[in-house]
């Protein structure tokens, strides 16, 4: 790679798009959208779920968004389905956004890195005709594998030090797309463009998984419940995981799990 150093920042909107669901991640969208604004993200393009008719989470997420001068750009009443939320994504990436722009689609607890800083990044990635870059999964843990309730005041790489590998349970690919032009349009799930993409680099880079937290299990289990009928592997997935917390009560099995 060459020295993003020399590389003058990109000097267009950088975009997020995050689809949260309020109920179960209210706990991190603080440190979310702290997180990407430090990095350079100018512009978030956030869908809010709830199916809760009178939801108090509701209120305090979006509380949140105006204290980091964000607005909602939807709010998607009803149960949440993989599928749907796919597709309010990709609309609300084509109403907001020019095909040639930049965006990041991260789940609330995906924490991208990207190699020093994110504009210059941008710049080196239109240089070389790069219009899609792909991740890998590095899920965070606490020192004993446990669940742990977090707040805003929460340091998360302090309480989440472990970097582990968890893809056993999951059927689903453990990469994601991190970084792409607005036109590529990806997977169910973010993890691929669904058209054949240049995508120059020759290694992924790192999305710091702080998904073990809070009340993961609860989420986990509704997944499994509303996706049980639809045939996708988030249901598989989301059953192993709990299965294995219940009988453990960790996720932390021996020093071969951990990537340090």
């Amino acid at each position: 790679m060459a020295i993003l150093g020399d590389i003058k920042s990109y000097e267009g909107t950088i975009y997020l798009a995050c689809c949260i669901g309020v109920e179960f991640d209210y706990d991190i969208v603080s440190h979310f959208i702290k997180y990407y604004k430090d990095l350079g993200v100018d512009e978030f393009l956030i869908i809010l779920n709830t199916d809760e008719k009178d939801s108090e989470k509701l209120r305090y997420v979006k509380n949140i968004l105006r204290r980091y001068d964000v607005e909602e750009k939807d709010i998607w009443q009803g149960r949440y389905l993989a599928h749907d939320h796919t597709t309010r994504i990709r609309n609300v990436i084509k109403r907001c956004t020019n095909e040639d722009d930049w965006v990041i689609i991260a789940d609330v607890d995906e924490f991208n890195e990207y190699p020093l800083d994110l504009k210059k990044f941008v710049t080196y990635c239109d240089k070389e005709h790069c219009d899609c870059v792909m991740g890998e999964f590095v899920d965070r843990l606490t020192e004993s594998g446990k669940i742990i309730e977090i707040d805003r005041k929460t340091d998360l790489w302090k309480a989440f030090p472990l970097k582990v590998d968890l893809r056993e349970w999951n059927t689903v690919p453990y990469t994601k797309v991190v970084l792409n032009r607005s036109y590529v349009k990806t997977t169910l799930g973010n993890h691929g463009p669904i058209d054949n993409i240049d995508n120059n680099l020759p290694y992924h880079l790192n999305i710091n998984h702080f998904k073990w937290r809070g009340h993961v299990i609860e989420n986990q289990k509704e997944r499994e419940e509303n996706h049980r009928e639809t045939n996708i592997p988030i249901s598989i997935a989301a059953k192993g995981l709990q299965d294995y917390y219940r009988k453990y009560g960790t996720f932390k099995k021996d020093k071969h799990d951990i990537k340090l």
